[in-house]
């Protein structure tokens, strides 16, 4: 095997170890997945400052150098998404992306370059190991970046619940969403501005009316009855905000700002216990994915000498 040969095969080991895939439930002939929102954005919003939503991030692939994503920073080195942004789907698996595919971006109104902005690698993808593509339950995940983010006017840690509160659905006021995305169900590409709209919540049960009784008791829904505004592609794990603590992740819809179909978001109390776990379970690494592609450069070059 040559030194190059050799150098890609290790290579290419640490990164699949580090993936993992999990099987998904049998398909059926309607599922929350057929109105997977992807890259959802906001429709019928207004363009916002990044300084009154501080805590949102932009989750780009290097492949395109394109917003993939909506996400929250959350804490030092983590940030808050929606599962199905960090999984590839696979016949009847999913399997975790490669971190190294990714960049996340905090502290920037726009898409293009900003003099706000930073930008970090990414280190770690940690979608809810329960997360299915069929109901869309558990859509929740973390990713973990090599470097901290610098806590100013614009960039600053989400407020998250720090309990489950079922009381939430009695709440009267307006929650805002906030994306990158599309301003029409039928528009290409994104506004490349942040964008946020001003929508209710809706009871659980109605809203299970709405969508036949397909919600996981992790799942909440906001919009208008008569439609209008909503997130739609490219809004995808971003944030639902109710009384500035961020109740929800957005996850899945019927369309954009469709009438009697809300956004579907994953609630963020409901997985508490597992956001805390899961950052201290992943608090500490002897390496991430940047240093280790430098020792193994310098193995590389030494094998070679």
């Amino acid at each position: 095997m040559s030194s190059l040969g050799l150098f890609l095969g290790i290579f290419q080991l640490c990164y699949l170890t580090s993936s993992s895939s999990r099987s998904l439930d049998p398909p059926s002939l309607e599922t929350p997945a057929d109105r997977l929102l992807g890259e959802r954005r906001i429709v019928g919003g207004f363009a916002t400052d990044i300084k009154s939503f501080p805590s949102i991030v932009s989750i780009r692939k290097r492949s395109y150098d394109h917003h993939h994503c909506g996400g929250s920073y959350i804490s030092e080195r983590f940030v808050l998404t929606a599962a199905h942004c960090l999984v590839s789907k696979k016949d009847h698996y999913w399997t975790v992306d490669i971190p190294w595919m990714f960049t996340v971006v905090a502290g920037s109104t726009t898409l293009g370059y900003s003099p706000t902005w930073q930008i970090s690698d990414v280190d770690n993808l940690i979608p809810h190991p329960f997360f299915s593509f069929q109901s869309m339950a558990h859509d929740i995940g973390l990713i973990r970046t090599s470097t901290a983010f610098i806590i100013n006017q614009f960039v600053a840690y989400a407020r998250l619940p720090v309990e489950v509160n079922n009381d939430m659905f009695n709440y009267s006021g307006t929650c805002t969403v906030a994306g990158w995305g599309k301003t029409t169900a039928t528009g290409q590409g994104s506004s490349g501005i942040l964008r946020s709209a001003s929508i209710p919540l809706i009871d659980d049960q109605q809203c299970g009316v709405y969508y036949a009784h397909k919600l996981h008791p992790g799942q909440i829904c906001a919009g208008r009855e008569e439609g209008g505004i909503d997130a739609c592609q490219g809004d995808s794990g971003g944030p639902l905000i109710c009384n500035e603590t961020q109740v929800g992740l957005v996850s899945w819809g019927h369309g954009c700002a469709v009438a009697r179909s809300p956004g579907v978001y994953c609630r963020v109390d409901f997985y508490f216990d597992w956001i805390n776990e899961t950052m201290i379970r992943n608090s500490s690494s002897s390496y991430n994915h940047s240093e280790l592609f430098s020792i193994l450069l310098a193995v590389m070059i030494i094998y070679i000498n």
